[in-house]
């Protein structure tokens, strides 16, 4: 019993401790406030530090006190059988670094802090909210810089691999977060669906562990293609008179898959039964996996070839009948895009196809493009109907799809020197969505829901959302 007593007042002290420390921090702060002559530039740093300073102390008092209140319930109220004394251990806030103590228990088969479930400990020694500020710098930024900025602007020192590793735990519920959240409000009657490929730099390793023949000359391969995905409302209005700019898009959202592409189109096909719209499309180029992608996730969706990719497919052509950069290839050109855009396709076929059998294109090179080129467009002529595209309203451009590329991948993970795992780019891919789909605060609120409930499984109706954000998980 005195043993007892001894722990519940060094826990009282404890507290008291820890509000004095913040009682006196803030009474230095407002006499450095009261004297100091330093420029607003050196008063806003000196405020920032303090600042940082009290909130630690605060942090500390708070905890100081469930601490306290533990020791009390666990002295007044009936014994506990398996109690093996106090445990503690190290917590990193945005604040700086304090120690929780807790009383533990053992049951002779698992053992349990009964604070922590009230707290909920995070798995490692950072809070919450420490993760999701650096891994917010770290999806637009590499880690070790991120790591960096952190430790200048907090002091908090995180390795660069613990930032690695903290992003590849923060992402395990995305896809999770998008099956379960319900959708935007819905603008504009048409969704419209867009696919492409982009590869991603990969470790030796990673590369190492799926070989593969190489033809002569062909260089090895140093990326692993990812499958990006957007999804994005059009409101169809009739467009006549030829190409004109892309259709402004409303709601967009990206993925992209490198891990697991065989569950890719189960997550999308449920994205898009979600979105309710009496009109569907689907864009992308000539890539076979593409449309087969289109096929599982909205077999009844208009298909449409990008017209920019075909476009790349005309010049091809065109210098094969004119001089490179000559005014009279650039001339075909735009006539064969007015045929295109006015639905007359066939035209387009015949007259390539009439040059090759009537031998007027020279060279057995120029003649193998411009079979290339005939073939893709008899194999995607379903796809270019352009003049009834425009006429409801559909796009034809597949440019939102790119720019997610770029902004997915390229932006990121193409950085000077950079390779990845598939863990860790399926990771900062995923992470990467959330924050461009404008979802960060929003995800970590389920992530954190979802991570209390797998750390403390027989606690499940426990609400972090009304916990401190530094003490929550």
């Amino acid at each position: 019993m005195k043993d007892t007593q001894k722990r519940t007042s060094s826990h009282l002290n404890d507290d008291e401790a820890a509000v004095n420390e913040a009682r006196g921090l803030f009474e230095a702060l407002g006499s450095y406030i009261g004297e100091t002559g330093d420029d607003l530039a050196g008063v806003e740093s000196e405020l920032f530090r303090r600042l940082l300073g009290i909130g630690r102390a605060l942090l500390q008092a708070t905890v100081s006190r469930r601490e306290a209140e533990e020791a009390r319930a666990r002295e007044s109220g009936p014994s506990r059988v398996g109690y093996q004394g106090q445990r503690s251990y190290r917590y990193v806030s945005v604040f700086g670094e304090i120690r929780v103590s807790r009383a533990y228990y053992w049951d002779g088969e698992t053992g349990v802090a009964p604070l922590d479930v009230e707290m909920s400990r995070p798995e490692r020694s950072y809070s919450s909210l420490l993760e999701q500020w650096v891994l917010r710098l770290a999806v637009v930024q590499p880690f070790e810089a991120s790591g960096d900025w952190l430790a200048e602007q907090l002091g908090i020192r995180i390795p660069k691999r613990s930032i690695e590793l903290m992003s590849r735990e923060a992402a395990v519920d995305t896809r999770a977060f998008y099956e379960d959240r319900e959708p935007e409000a819905e603008v504009g009657d048409c969704l419209v669906m867009s696919g492409d490929g982009k590869g991603v730099p990969m470790t030796k390793t990673e590369l190492a562990a799926t070989p593969a023949r190489r033809g002569r000359g062909e260089k090895a391969q140093k990326k692993k293609m990812a499958t990006v995905v957007t999804m994005y409302r059009v409101t169809g209005e009739a467009r006549t008179g030829g190409k004109l700019p892309d259709i402004a898009a409303r709601d967009k959202q990206m993925w992209a898959e490198l891990k697991d592409k065989a569950t890719f189109p189960a997550f999308l096909k449920t994205q898009v039964a979600r979105r309710d719209a009496p009109r569907r499309v689907y864009l992308a180029d000539g890539q076979p996996a593409m449309w087969t992608l289109k096929n599982e996730i909205c077999p009844d969706a208009v298909e449409i070839l990008d017209f920019h990719h075909l476009s790349e497919y005309l010049w091809k052509a065109a210098y094969c009948l004119h001089r490179e950069g000559s005014p009279e290839a650039a001339a075909w050109v735009a006539e064969q895009e007015t045929r295109m855009l006015s639905g007359k396709a066939g035209l387009v076929i015949g007259g390539l196809r009439h040059r090759l059998t009537k031998g007027l294109i020279r060279g057995a090179a120029r003649q193998k493009t411009v079979e290339t080129v005939v073939n893709y467009l008899v194999n995607n002529r379903a796809r270019t109907r352009y003049d009834e595209y425009l006429t409801a309203g559909f796009p034809i451009g597949s440019g939102a799809v790119e720019s997610a590329c770029k902004q997915l991948i390229v932006t990121r993970l193409e950085g000077a020197g950079m390779r990845w795992s598939v863990p860790g780019a399926q990771a900062m891919l995923d992470l990467r969505s959330i924050h461009l789909n404008g979802d960060w605060n929003d995800y970590w609120d389920f992530h954190r829901q979802r991570d209390h409930r797998r750390r403390y499984p027989d606690h499940t109706n426990h609400d972090l959302s009304t916990e401190p954000e530094t003490l929550a998980a």
